[in-house]
């Protein structure tokens, strides 16, 4: 089934929006652009791809800020040539500040590009050696007492800290009488280099402490703190590990609150990258226990941890890793909305990368766990949507799926969605009365207009029969069990209707309950009665009265539905069977029929037959007889319908009778069809009166040509002899 869901799932889930680096040529008024772009890539992380761009682009950079650099330098070794003057001296002070800026603008990027990498990896260790290198060079022109020298030292610093080298930060971190939270969060950061975890500690306890009562909180702290816990975690035991990575989680959640989801993703980002590269440490471990490590990792972390692992893969372009953190972290949460979430993201996820078996497993699995009915349901729906996209969709397992998500809630708006869908494969599957069942066992805020619409039309898709004419000159026994097979729907109609109004108070179940009982169901007098005054439909209500009484004058003098229309088609068929039924009403109800739904067909024959008179029927059936490839079926047909004609019976019959002997006698005189043609002819001949004619007929065929079929023997010595 193509099917259009309102809760279908959304393509880029629940992880944060990507970021979008630029891609702009480097030049001196777009330096600001490179610094920006830096640190986007620090908070949000960056693909490999885009972090080979943007060292591109800080080269280019870099070269320009250098040969910038070299021509402030030049000019300055002109002026120490000339002879001092206070133009020369304030010309001098100016070149030496443009040439700290200058210097200040390279080490800053070569320092925001030692963290775009894990801290102590290759990569950030190869980017801090960089960085120093640049600034070794720097400190020859800068005096020893200058600001500038401190913000060089603090980035050297920085560049330490990011190689892992906490003794070398140590000795180049500058010192300040009374340190800002950013001076004390490098403090910090440094004791947890060189692995002084108490001192950490303590220091993190005055801040926090003191916070409290200040209101104060800084970015840098907290983070700060953040990678005292994942020290701390990294050095747990396996007793400690499950507590020290819930202590980051809870951390994790209290920066969101404290400082927002910016710094909230600068957060994982940092966690993440270091996570990534503790994994790929293993590499000297065989390809099974590298896997083992990491699936023992995984299994140890904190939710929020995997949480923030596949929101950082997601953003870095990494769409398979992200997918399997999500599904890792909805596997392990208890938290039932949270697990919800990872499962959804996950999903979608994997519906982008082609895997919709596995996102459906994944969200059949999490709906289990929930304790939140309606938000099982949704589960369960969009893995039926998933499984759906699969080639070719396992349609049983879909509707297993389907009435388990309307089993989990009945009432929410999946479970609405999944009865609409699970209709539509009922009847694709030829189940219609299923189908009619489940467009009536509904709740009661799911009736409306269109629910209530649906319900009805899909009752008559149930019920009515595709027409058929030889259904109306079939024998009598294959008349029979068509009748049972229609007694049966509507039985289970009845039943249905009947038990959902027990469970449900939905003014529409009633009133298609009653249009129902006018449309398809047996001619009831009361009940078409009841069904009538419950009604405004003035066509329905007209209906329900002539079929009660055809004869009484009462015939709906317009159609209210177009004539190829399911109720059309259900009137034509409702009529038809009324007529079966209620032989007496035969002739108004077959006036009817032919003023709406007149055809070239042996339906038309059949009521032309049954409405009269015969001449004219006759007419017709020989006009189509003679653009028919079968014109022996239709003088069966009307001879089998003038038959049943109540008005004028007498010579209804008669017309029958030499209508049959038409037929006899183009077949050879023991062919079995002739013979049935002969024996139906003497029976109207008979029921038209003329007994002794037809008597007589029949013993001269008991004596000269018995048919082999005992029943047409057995009819033929009852018209012989009719007093015996």
């Amino acid at each position: 089934m193509s099917l259009c869901l309102v809760a279908s799932i959304p393509a880029t889930a629940e992880a944060d929006d990507r970021v979008e680096l630029s891609s702009s040529t480097p030049s001196d008024s777009q330096l600001e652009g490179l610094r920006e772009d830096y640190t986007l890539a620090i908070i949000d992380g960056a693909s490999p791809k885009e972090i080979e761009q943007l060292i591109t682009r800080r080269r280019h950079v870099d070269s320009v800020l250098k040969t910038q650099a070299d021509e402030v330098s030049f000019q300055l070794e002109g002026l120490q040539a000339e002879k001092p003057s206070t133009q020369s001296n304030q010309k001098t002070a100016q070149l030496r500040r443009r040439l700290s800026l200058i210097w200040l603008s390279r080490i800053e990027l070569a320092s925001l590009q030692s963290q775009l990498f894990a801290m102590g990896s290759p990569d950030a260790v190869a980017a801090a050696a960089d960085a120093s290198t640049l600034i070794k060079t720097a400190l020859v022109d800068f005096p020893a007492d200058s600001i500038v020298r401190d913000e060089v030292m603090r980035l050297l610093t920085e560049a330490r800290l990011q190689a892992g080298d906490g003794r070398a930060a140590e000795a180049a971190n500058p010192t300040a009488d009374a340190p800002d939270p950013a001076a004390l969060a490098r403090s910090i950061r440094i004791d947890i280099a060189n692995q002084h975890f108490r001192a950490a500690e303590q220091k993190l306890k005055e801040y926090y402490l003191a916070e409290k009562s200040s209101g104060d909180d800084s970015p840098e702290m907290a983070l700060a703190r953040l990678r005292y816990l994942m020290a701390r975690q990294a050095s747990a035991d396996s007793s400690q590990s499950v507590r020290q990575t819930k202590a980051i989680g809870d951390w994790l959640d209290e920066i969101e609150v404290r400082l927002g989801r910016s710094v909230r993703r600068r957060a994982e980002t940092m966690l993440s990258r270091s996570r990534q590269y503790r994994a790929t440490l293993n590499g000297g471990k065989s390809s099974t226990a590298s896997k083992e490590s990491s699936m023992q990792r995984d299994q140890d972390a904190d939710p929020r941890i995997l949480r923030a692992d596949a929101r950082y893969y997601f953003r870095v372009g990494q769409q398979l890793p992200a997918a399997l953190a999500y599904a890792t972290a909805a596997v392990k949460d208890e938290k039932p909305s949270r697990a919800h979430e990872s499962a959804i993201s996950s999903a979608a996820i994997l519906r982008g990368l082609s895997k919709q078996a596995a996102a459906a497993e994944l969200l059949l699995r999490i709906a289990d766990r929930q304790v939140d009915p309606q938000a099982a349901s949704g589960m369960l729906l969009q893995a039926a949507v998933l499984i759906s996209e699969t080639d070719p969709p396992p349609m049983g397992r879909i509707a297993e799926i389907l009435q388990t998500c309307m089993d989990h809630d009945a009432a929410s708006p999946p479970a609405d969605q999944a009865r609409t869908w699970l209709i539509e494969i009922r009847k694709a599957q030829g189940k219609f009365v299923d189908a009619a069942m489940l467009a009536t066992q509904m709740p009661s805020r799911h009736w409306n207009e269109q629910s209530a619409l649906r319900c009805r039309e899909t009752w008559l898709e149930a019920v009515v029969p595709s027409f058929n004419a030889s259904s109306f000159v079939a024998s009598s026994s294959e008349a029979g069990q068509q009748s049972g097979s229609r007694q049966d729907r509507l039985l289970k109609m009845r039943e249905i209707f009947l038990a959902a109004s027990e469970i449900t108070d939905a003014v529409l179940l009633s009133r298609t309950w009653n249009e129902l009982a006018i449309l398809i169901d047996d001619l009831q007098p009361d009940r078409l009665q009841a069904a009538e005054r419950e009604l405004d439909d003035a066509f329905l209500r007209q209906l329900a009265a002539f079929r009660i009484q055809p004869a009484a004058n009462t015939t709906p003098t317009s159609l209210a539905y177009s004539r190829d229309s399911k109720e059309a088609a259900a009137v034509r068929w409702r009529l038809n069977q009324d007529i079966q039924d209620h032989p007496e009403f035969g002739s108004e109800l077959a006036k009817y029929l032919l003023q709406h739904f007149a055809g070239s067909d042996l339906l038309t024959l059949r009521w032309m037959c049954l409405a009269g008179p015969a001449e004219k029927a006759v007419q017709f059936m020989r006009k189509q007889q003679a653009e028919s490839d079968e014109p022996a079926k239709w003088i069966s047909a009307a001879a089998t319908a003038l038959a049943e004609a109540r008005h004028n019976r007498e010579h209804h019959l008669r017309v029958a009778s030499k209508l049959w002997d038409e037929l006899a006698s183009g077949l050879p005189q023991d062919d079995p069809v002739g013979m049935a043609a002969e024996v139906e002819s003497l029976r109207c001949l008979f029921q038209a009166g003329d007994h002794q004619e037809a008597s007589a007929k029949a013993e001269l065929i008991l004596l000269t040509r018995p048919p082999a079929n005992s029943e047409l023997r057995s009819v033929l010595q009852s018209l012989a002899n009719p007093k015996s």
